[in-house]
This record gives structure tokens, sequence and C-alpha cells, in this order.
């Protein structure tokens, strides 16, 4: 690892930064940077407001504080939604009715165009995360939101999604099978685990006390989502070990074999690290 001389220091960074997006925003053949943040965590919880860095094509990047979108986010997706050429961003704090979406002009402007967001109350409460991913290959991208599904009260609050039709929010929504005791849903993942065309949807759960872990594999049976987790993973959960943030999928030694994983590096993780290899259709636990 290098130092960055050019870039470290130079912008003032979040109160509290919850997500990174990565990618060109500007159209100009060189990755950006999208800050998510929500502010301090405590009443009144003022929120804080995203930070697009656009890279100059030579290094360095100009800073765009988007003071005017101030709110307390949590989390946050970016995907070319519209079908325009060029990539949008959509923002969730897990608020009822609060959450952003902003249009992408092509050359790194966002305007806010929530209007064409008709969710529920109770379909975003408690979504504190979001995920674009063209989930049945159509071309057009789907909106998954995930987060809480005890919401705030006795309530069941289902993860999501909803398919998209390069217009608006306005299709079809459909419910991800829910984990008795297993509602709180910190990540999601795609891989094809059985090489069958068709990308199976990977999440990671916890309980509501952050107590243990859960690997839940979800697959599209003629279109119905169906819980088929000892099909596609061994040794799914583990009541007495600490959460786990996040859930990767790659080929991180690069020897041609597929992991699943909780974090890229042990040494990057505060928690424990988890690893399964793909073997034969199936993620088997080598850790």
């Amino acid at each position: 690892m290098v130092y960055d001389e050019l870039n470290s220091e130079k912008f003032f960074g979040l109160i509290h930064g919850r997500k990174i997006l990565v990618g060109d925003y500007n159209n100009d053949g060189f990755p950006d940077i999208f800050l998510i943040g929500h502010g301090y965590d405590k009443p009144p919880f003022p929120g804080e407001y995203p930070v697009l860095l656009i890279s100059d094509g030579e290094g360095g990047f100009e800073e765009n504080r988007l003071t005017q979108f101030v709110s307390f986010y949590h989390g946050g997706a970016s995907g070319d939604f519209d079908l325009d050429g060029d990539l949008d961003i959509i923002l969730v704090t897990g608020s009822s009715n609060t959450y952003l979406f902003l249009e992408n002009d092509g050359v790194g402007n966002l305007t806010d165009k929530s209007t064409i967001l008709p969710f529920q109350d109770g379909l975003i409460q408690s979504k504190y995360s979001s995920e674009f991913y063209d989930i049945d290959n159509d071309g057009d991208l789907e909106l998954f939101l995930f987060g809480g599904e005890g919401g705030s009260t006795s309530t069941f609050v289902p993860t999501v999604y909803i398919d998209g039709n390069g217009v608006d929010f306005s299709g079809e929504i459909k419910k991800i099978p829910e984990v008795p005791l297993w509602e709180l849903v910190l990540d999601i993942n795609f891989y094809d685990i059985d090489s069958n065309g068709m990308t199976e949807i990977i999440l990671n759960r916890t309980k509501p006390n952050y107590q243990g872990w859960y690997i839940q594999v979800i697959e599209s049976i003629n279109g119905i989502f169906v819980d088929s987790t000892e099909k596609f993973i061994s040794d799914y959960y583990n009541d007495s070990e600490n959460w786990s943030t996040w859930i990767y999928t790659g080929d991180f030694d690069r020897n041609g074999t597929i992991e699943l994983r909780n974090s890229i590096k042990p040494d990057l993780n505060h928690l424990n690290f988890l690893r399964w290899e793909l073997i034969g259709g199936k993620f088997v636990r080598k850790i």
C-alpha cells in the first residue's frame, strides 16, 4: 500500500460514514466516489449530506458537497435504473417515507426525482440498505430493500424486491422468504451458485440483538422466490459467534476457486472471519 499524497487529507470526511459507492458518474471513463453517511447517531438525529468526488482524470478529485440533501442515510446503491446510459442513485434511511432517488443527467449533476418512488409506509419502514441488480435477466434493474424485518413495532416488514421497468418503481413487489428469529438483514450479494444461468440471492442475517450470523440463499423457481439455503451452503448459521457486517463472493486468492466471505481479508474485519469455497454447486465452509 502506498500513501496517496495527492488526495489524502484534502477533503473533510463524514461525521458517520455508512457506505461508499464507486462508479463513473460523469461518464468520462474514470471512477468517481459517492460518500453516504447519517451524521450523529443520537437525538435529534440531525443527519448529514452526501459527498460526490468526481475524478479529474489525472489522479485527483473535485469535491461536490450535496448540502441540499441532508438526512439520516444508512445505505444506498447506484445503477442505470432509467436506461439512459448513466448511473442514478438511491439513498435510504430506514424511516417511513424517507428516501431519496437522485437522477443523473449524464455528467454528474444529480436531481431529486423521489416522486417516482410510490412506496407504502410499511414497505420501507426499517429498510436501512438497498441494492440494484437485474435478477430476472430482462435488462432492467430491480431494487432490493432490506434491513430490520421486525420494524419498529410488532408488524412484520419483509425484505422485498421491486421489479424494474426502466421508467419508475411501480413494478411488481415480491417478498423474500423470512427466517424466524433472524430478522436483521445486513447485506445482500448475488451469484449463480449452480451455474444454471439464474442468479441466487445471498442474504447476511443476524438476530435483533446482533448475536450470531445466518447466511440465507434464495433461488428463483418459475418466478417464485424459494429459500434453498441447505441446497447451496453448508454450516450456514451460528448462534454464538459474532455477527458479520458484510458478505462477499469472488476469487479472492486468484486461484480459480470462488469463495464466499464476510471480509475480503481476515485482518480487515474486527469480527470473526468466515470463508466458504464453491465446490460442486455448493458453498462449503472452510473457516
